[in-house]
């Protein structure tokens, strides 16, 4: 029988995961190319592009801001595009996260969204409470995720990080952690089945938050009986 393993620690990113900005990141990066004389892109070629953020979006763009600039062009832009598209919580994330709280796991997130954005957003969804740990503006996001675990005292091995870009796939496992994907973000379910692989789209691939809360989570973050009959078995196994 196949042991899985238990998740101990839930580490979330933020923009496309649990916190729908996609109108005010999009409008924020269109006003972006604007300024540098570079033609808009549609929506949905824009949900497929790979970078993860405004500097990488700036590079890939060939757009003539230093990180910095485009750092802060953007935080402009999308704070002025927020106030008339605020962004939303998405639907299911209350849920899915109590049900993790109530289950003893500790919460956190690891996002490249600014701090203050993320505490803002996160106090007027009502959740800010839940998270134990949170690291924003993260460049690095493999790094911070295994700076929170060894903060929270749980292996990487033993945790999960929910997501919606490849890039957050590769950084969870460049860390060691377990990508969790919802397809309602920046990245289309198509983009994520094929970075998840065959052998993880069935357990690790939600359409989205409310599917979540609904079905898998009880099943990933609960080992069955069966599950812990057999890990004691080979315990005591191993301890002869």
């Amino acid at each position: 029988m196949i042991i899985r393993p238990r998740w101990e620690l839930v580490l979330s990113d933020a923009s496309g995961t649990y916190s729908d900005d996609r109108t005010p990141v999009y409008n924020a990066d269109m006003r972006i190319l604007d300024d540098a004389g570079i033609g808009r892109i549609p929506l949905d070629v824009w949900r497929t592009l790979p970078p993860a953020n405004a500097i990488e979006f700036c590079r890939y763009m060939g757009v003539p801001l230093s990180d910095q600039k485009a750092y802060e062009r953007f935080l402009q832009y999308f704070t002025e595009e927020a106030q008339t598209h605020p962004p939303q919580l998405y639907p299911g994330a209350r849920d899915a996260f109590g049900a993790i709280r109530a289950g003893g796991r500790p919460l956190g997130i690891i996002s490249g969204h600014p701090h203050d954005k993320l505490e803002q957003e996160g106090r007027g969804y009502g959740i800010w409470n839940l998270f134990s740990v949170v690291k924003g503006g993260s460049r690095n996001k493999a790094r911070d995720i295994r700076a929170a675990c060894d903060e929270m005292g749980v292996p990487p091995a033993q945790t999960l990080y929910f997501c919606d870009m490849i890039t957050d796939i590769d950084a969870a496992r460049a860390a060691g952690a377990q990508p969790l994907c919802v397809a309602h973000g920046y990245h289309t379910a198509e983009m994520l089945t094929a970075a998840l692989g065959p052998e993880q789209v069935r357990d690790f691939l939600v359409p989205d938050l409310v599917a979540l809360a609904n079905g898998p989570l009880t099943h990933l973050l609960a080992a069955t009986r069966s599950e812990k009959r057999a890990a004691n078995v080979t315990r005591t196994q191993q301890a002869r």
